[in-house]
This record gives C-alpha cells, sequence and structure tokens, in this order.
C-alpha cells in the first residue's frame, strides 16, 4: 500500500475516517503484496482471505479509496467526505436545476449520475465542428482526452472536416491552438484562408481570436520521424503553444508497404517501402508492422488523456470484395419475392414428423432412428442455410462476417436488395461499395471512436454518371456516420456538403432522426 499517496494524495482529505484504518492494516497489505489497484479490482473476499482482516473493515477502505478515485479522476471535491448526500444537506446547483432539494428527480437523493457527468464535462468538453447536424449526431463533437478517427475514401471530406476542428479549438470555451502533422503532402494553406474568411465574415463566437498563426504544422514523410514526433517533440509543443487538438492526416500514409522481389509470390514486387526497417519475411514485415502500429497508437492515447487533448487521425481506405454467400443472398431476393421464399428445413420440425411415424416400433429402435435422423439434420441445416443465402454459425464467427459492425461498411449490404423501388439510387450505389478502414483490427482496438464517410453519385443505366452530358444534376454526395464511439449514437446516416465554411448538413439532424426507423426499407445502418 505503500503507493497509495503517490496515486491519490489526496485520500485523507477525501475521506479522514479512511487514515486510522490504512495505518492500522498496512503492514498486512504490505506483507501480501497488495496495491491500490488490487483494492479497486479486486473481491473485497479475496483481500479479506488475503489479509487476513475483517470483512467490514475491507469494504469501508475499498469504498473510500473509490470514493477518492472518482473525485481525483472526474473532478469533484476533494474535502467532501462522500459524494453521494442526503436530502437535508444543501444544494449548489442553480436554482432552476432540479435537484434534491429543489424537488427534482430522484426523491431524497441527489443524482448521483448527474453529479458524475457534471463534473466530467468541466474535464472532457467537445470540440465541435461548426455545423449543427454533425455535431448532434456525434453529440457535441470529438470529445477530448480521446483518440477519434475520420475514415474515407479520397475526395470525401475528410482534410475539410479537421481544418475546421482546428478553428473550433480556437473557440471558447476551449481558447486553445492546433497542431497539425501531415504526412503526405503539406497543409492547404489556401483552403484555410477561405475558411478563416468565412468564419469572420459569419463572425462566429470568438472570431476575433481565430487565426492562423495558432495551428502549428508539421511534415513526417517516414514513420521513424513520425513516432520521434509524437514521443518526444509533441508533448513538449502541447505544452508550449497551450494546444487542445493534434491532427494527423493520414495516419496509414506511413505504414503502406510494397512486396519486395518474391514477397508476393510472383517476383514482381519492386522493393520499394515506406519504413525501411530492414530485411525479412512478409510475416515478420507484418508483425513488425503490428508493433510500431501499437506503439504510435498508444502514445496517440496517452499523451490524449495526459494533457485532456482530442487526437483526431484521417485514415484511408481499401476495396473489399462481395463475400460469397451475400452475393448468394442478393440472387435469391432478386429471383423470389420475400414472401414466397421457403424457410430452411429445421431439425425439431424433422424429427417429429419422424416420430409421429415410428408408433409401431419399438422405443429402442425408435431412440435409435432419433439419434441418427437429429444427426442428419444436424449435417442439413449448414447446407440448407446456405442454399437460402444465409450465413452458417462458422461464418458468422469469422473476422469478415463480423467486421461490418466496426469497418464501418457491410452493415447495410443485407437491406440494399431488399430496398423497394423509388429508394435512394445514389445512396444504394454508394453503400454497394464496400471498404474498409487500413491498418486492420489492430488499429481498431486501440480508437475511442471512428466516424465514417461515404461518397457516392448518380450514375445513369449505361453506367455514366448523371450530368456528364448536361443531363441531370451529377454532383457527388456525401454521407457522415459514426461506426461507434462511447458519446455517441451510431448507425444514423447524414448527409452532408462541403462549402467555403467547412462542411454542413443538408438535413437537421432532427429529421433526419424521425425519418430512420429499424427497419431495413428506411436503410437505416
Amino acid at each position: 500500500m505503500t503507493d497509495l499517496i503517490t496515486l491519490l494524495p489526496n485520500v485523507y482529505r477525501t475521506n479522514p475516517a479512511l487514515r486510522p484504518l490504512l495505518i492500522r492494516h498496512s503492514p498486512s497489505f504490505d506483507q501480501c503484496g497488495l496495491t491500490t489497484v488490487d483494492l479497486v479490482t479486486l473481491d473485497p473476499r479475496t483481500i479479506c482471505q488475503r489479509a487476513r482482516i475483517s470483512l467490514n473493515d475491507v469494504n469501508r477502505i475499498v469504498e473510500g479509496v473509490r470514493d477518492a478515485l472518482n473525485a481525483d479522476t472526474l473532478g469533484g471535491p476533494v474535502n467532501a467526505p462522500n459524494i453521494r448526500s442526503t436530502a437535508g444537506t444543501p444544494s449548489a446547483t442553480p436554482s432552476g436545476t432540479p435537484s434534491a432539494t429543489n424537488g427534482g428527480e430522484g426523491g431524497g437523493v441527489t443524482n448521483f449520475r448527474g453529479r458524475n457527468m457534471e463534473a466530467l464535462s468541466r474535464r472532457q468538453r467537445m470540440v465541435e465542428f461548426g455545423d449543427d447536424g454533425v455535431d448532434g449526431l456525434l453529440n457535441g463533437g470529438v470529445m477530448t482526452g480521446s483518440l477519434v478517427e475520420i475514415v474515407g475514401e479520397s475526395g470525401v471530406g475528410k482534410t475539410q472536416l479537421l481544418l475546421r476542428l482546428c478553428f473550433s479549438i480556437q473557440q471558447p470555451p476551449h481558447n486553445r491552438s492546433a497542431i497539425y502533422i501531415c504526412t503526405e503532402s503539406q497543409i492547404s494553406t489556401k483552403r484555410m484562408v477561405t475558411m478563416l474568411e468565412d468564419l469572420v465574415s459569419r463572425k462566429v463566437p470568438g472570431y476575433a481570436a481565430l487565426s492562423m498563426n495558432r495551428i502549428q504544422t508539421a511534415m513526417c514523410q517516414y514513420l521513424e520521424t513520425l513516432e520521434h514526433i509524437v514521443k518526444y517533440q509533441l508533448p513538449r509543443a502541447i505544452e508550449q503553444f497551450g494546444a487542445g487538438l493534434v491532427v494527423v492526416d493520414s495516419i496509414a500514409a506511413n505504414f503502406r508497404v510494397d512486396d519486395e522481389d518474391g514477397g508476393g509470390g510472383d517476383g514482381t514486387g519492386d522493393g520499394a517501402t515506406t519504413t525501411a526497417r530492414g530485411k525479412g519475411s512478409r510475416s515478420a514485415k507484418l508483425a513488425r508492422r503490428a508493433g510500431d502500429i501499437v506503439r504510435l497508437g498508444m502514445c496517440l492515447k496517452e499523451m490524449a488523456m495526459k494533457y485532456n487533448v482530442a487526437v483526431v487521425v484521417a485514415n484511408q481506405v481499401s476495396d473489399t470484395f462481395e463475400p460469397a454467400w451475400v452475393k448468394r443472398n442478393r440472387e435469391i431476393s432478386t429471383q423470389y419475392p420475400q414472401h414466397q421464399q421457403q424457410q430452411p428445413p429445421s431439425s425439431s420440425a424433422i424429427v417429429s414428423s419422424i416420430d409421429s411415424s415410428m408408433g409401431t416400433q419399438t422405443p429402442v429402435m425408435q431412440f435409435g432412428q432419433v439419434v441418427q435422423t437429429q444427426r442428419a439434420a444436424s449435417q442439413e441445416i449448414p447446407l440448407a442455410m446456405s442454399q437460402y443465402g444465409l450465413p452458417t454459425d462458422e461464418l458468422m464467427m469469422t473476422y469478415d462476417y463480423q467486421a461490418k459492425w466496426f469497418n464501418g461498411w457491410g452493415e447495410e449490404i443485407d437491406d440494399i436488395a431488399a430496398v423497394e423501388e423509388g429508394g435512394d439510387e445514389v445512396l444504394i450505389q454508394a453503400l454497394g461499395k464496400l471498404k474498409t478502414p487500413m491498418l486492420g483490427m489492430t488499429w481498431t482496438n486501440l480508437l475511442d471512436g471512428r466516424v465514417a464517410l461515404v461518397k457516392g453519385s448518380a450514375r445513369r443505366e449505361d453506367g455514366g454518371l448523371v450530368g456528364e452530358d448536361g443531363e441531370g444534376e451529377g454532383r457527388t454526395r456525401r454521407w457522415v456516420k459514426v461506426v461507434f464511439a462511447p458519446w455517441a449514437e451510431s448507425g444514423v446516416l447524414l448527409e452532408y456538403e462541403i462549402w467555403e465554411g467547412g462542411v454542413r448538413s443538408v438535413k437537421a439532424i432532427n429529421e433526419v432522426i424521425d425519418e430512420v426507423s429499424w427497419s431495413h426499407k428506411d436503410m437505416r445502418i
């Protein structure tokens, strides 16, 4: 327990009654090797058995340490003996705010979750994108202290969102600067000037303090340079310039490698690599690259939490081939109406029909035939599921099938064939282009949130774009959706457009949510 004062220096101020308990039982904790982490993670009964102290004292110590930890991490008062208060305790909330003393929700006890969220909002504020629709989709924007990825194909508007964040961090209540790290090309100063002029002309909040001088830029063409800047130079730059936002555009550029001679099996590799880590087999290179991804991602996450900055990275995508079972499902949905499709045979139906026909046989024969029938039915079910275009249990456990729920593409592929005529053809074509973010599952596990951008253009029957021959409106349409984020709802698709001031939504977010339903006919993804 020698690390308790180091980790929680205000532990005795949070709970003064904890001091005599710790003084009495510290030798027992040190003798059995219990640490502060063990107190908040292990079961109290396990601690009681290892330290050989009463369960009542263990519960009081654990509760006191957890209260001190909550007060330290959530920014609560350190001199309060307990976070919970009774109805007779005076409330510090405004008169218009519901609380336990003015008849608010919660009966006679202060809303514990509300106080935690209020304290949390003071330390983790949201960096907005400057549009009510996009900010409403992300429940306020990007949360500081987190690592967020914006992924999409080329020309979808990733850089536009990142540049707008660089100006949003300069506005109240943040009033901080931004650091922009480029890995492919220099930052577009012309676009920044256009965006800044528009913000000043509209007199957005804090427009007088907006300046391009508060955006620090760096160019990293190699992975070693990027790792060095992130690990050593970036923390000092955050403290020196008072940065509240770190942007990396893009994170996958330095990880793209080409197969060396013989690495791809055809001997046509040119041997060009971005990382230049030396020779070795392709499997060794992939393992080494996974280690580089983890180190870089952990540095960004630790820096975001330590300095309470928002780290936003842009990522690229690659094409994905359509799975065979999805193609089969689409063909069946096209050939047969949905209400006429036959369901795959179930084992229970087959067994029940055989049981009814075996009434004259002996019980032993009935049992043997039932067992054989169950085995045959269990073997026929996967065949029937594949015949009717349904994924089998074995397929559902594969990465290719489950990736659609955290990659951002493919989740809606089951619903495209069932969309009624008269739907949004451009949206259907855009969703049908399967993509997958770069850097794979290793990078995905490091993210706190992922925002996917989808792009589509209307096409004629001959395959050309609408508007190429002067017919119709041929503009590119774009949609944004939250793939996963702990502070925002995922699955809602919002159309947006790029303009001088950055990005703006075509519809209000409340209108989009009203139009979305859980039915596949409404194309909820």
